[in-house]
């Protein structure tokens, strides 16, 4: 029933989410800015979990207005200094203003829940914004084809599997690494007959925003573990919360966003 569940839930946030990205503009921005700000109030949560107190509205409200702004102007000079100026205030002010006593671990992880969330969903918006249906979905089905064929390909080996890190995510393993990453590099050639790009190219770039992305995946786990939690929330059956669901993302997306301005 778990795995029925799961595949089920998978299913149904993934066409979900295709349509939004399908529709592009408004809508997908929407769809942005609640998954961002779910995964940015878990983040939070794991940290309150830990003993921590972050600044959990201003740092959510902040990113609001720096996803709404990128909507809008996409990621110019104005962009970064909302970004410089919200670390400004979340590190430098707010624990002075706030004289509840909170200490600078409670600064430093209100500002790391910020990025760590806000920042790749900013470069989502600017990417739909900016660039073609297919050029924004590229990392999506990447990332998509990777965790899905990981899942399958790791589970087919049992109790032979090798794990990576055990000690921070027992249930990955070398071999679920490799069938992800065939597939993931799969996907982009697939993707790429819409494209145009180089084959090679295409490859390169799935292989590498995979392999960043499951170095994101272990970096949520580590986060949760360190802890003592084993999911970010409950909120989606099967899957555990939003940031469990997105984690790989979190990390492929702004590697996706610098690899294509950099190499064009």
């Amino acid at each position: 029933m778990s795995l029925f569940l799961r595949i089920v839930v998978g299913a149904a946030l993934g066409i979900v989410f295709a349509l939004l990205l399908w529709i592009g503009g408004e809508a997908f921005s929407l769809g942005i800015v609640l998954f961002v700000l779910g995964a940015q109030w878990e983040f939070y949560g794991l940290a309150q979990a830990g003993g921590a107190r972050p600044y959990r509205f201003t740092g959510m409200a902040a990113g609001i207005i720096l996803m709404v702004y990128a909507h809008y102007r996409g990621m110019d000079p104005g962009a970064l200094l909302l970004v410089l100026a919200t670390v400004f205030v979340l590190f430098g002010i707010h624990p002075f203003l706030t004289g509840d006593g909170r200490d600078w671990r409670d600064a430093s992880l209100s500002v790391t829940g910020y990025l760590y969330t806000v920042l790749p969903g900013t470069l989502a918006i600017s990417l739909r914004q900016n660039e073609t249906f297919v050029v924004s979905a590229f990392p999506f089905l990447v990332i998509w084809a990777f965790d899905i064929f990981a899942f399958f390909a790791g589970g087919a080996f049992g109790e032979r599997k090798h794990k990576i890190l055990p000690r921070i995510s027992p249930e990955k393993s070398w071999e679920g690494l490799a069938g992800g990453l065939i597939f993931a590099c799969a996907t982009g050639a697939l993707i790429n007959l819409l494209l145009g790009w180089p084959w090679y190219k295409a490859i390169a770039i799935a292989g590498g925003i995979a392999l960043v992305g499951h170095i994101g995946d272990f970096f949520e786990s580590s986060v949760k573990r360190s802890v003592g939690v084993k999911d970010s929330s409950h909120l989606l059956p099967g899957h555990g919360g939003i940031l469990d669901r997105i984690d790989a993302l979190l990390f492929a997306i702004p590697a996706y966003y610098l690899i294509i301005n950099l190499w064009r």
